[in-house]
């Protein structure tokens, strides 16, 4: 997908395929050697930006994809990470030590990289970029919400509330 625009840089997004772990019916058996192949070609050069993008519910020490960008960009240095729909991985949480820790990532990323976590409305009839935006608004204030009062203790916001929720992740 190109995007011009007169007074920046032009950006071309590449959406890659997920990991699969092994073909579908009808498929090549070497598919999924052929789509690690594929990303890792397209992720590979040092001039490109890399925005990982998983779900919150995949543990980050099983993460398959997140072994790729560390082979492709071993220091971070210009990946972007986002865990979305965060605000189903919530009910999992019970205590302030729980979402910490899955907040932190520790142990699964340097401690230089600090994810974005993220959740997107579940309409999908919104009708225009306000009414849009509103309902973003509205998400993140139920995610915040959610940590401040549902969780045991909150969450440890000088940490972690710049980096959760989708309006923090555009600035």
């Amino acid at each position: 997908l190109p995007v011009r625009y007169a007074f920046c840089p032009n950006l071309t997004i590449v959406d890659t395929p997920g990991f699969i772990l092994k073909a579908k019916s009808g498929e090549a058996d070497n598919t999924p050697d052929e789509i690690m192949s594929m990303v890792k070609a397209q992720a590979s050069p040092p001039h490109r930006m890399i925005l990982f993008l998983q779900q919150s519910s995949v543990e980050w020490a099983s993460s398959l994809w997140l072994r790729v960008v560390q082979e492709v960009d071993p220091y971070f240095q210009r990946t972007v990470i986002v865990a979305s729909k965060f605000d189903n991985r919530l009910k999992e949480f019970g205590e302030r030590w729980e979402v910490d820790k899955y907040l932190s990532a520790t142990g699964y990323l340097p401690p230089n990289v600090r994810p974005f976590f993220v959740a997107l409305p579940k309409d999908r009839v919104i009708q225009s970029s306000a009414e849009w935006r509103r309902s973003m608004q509205e998400v993140d204030a139920g995610v915040f919400k959610h940590l401040r009062e549902g969780i045991k203790g909150g969450f440890d916001e000088e940490r972690f509330a710049s980096r959760v929720g989708f309006s923090n992740l555009k600035k």
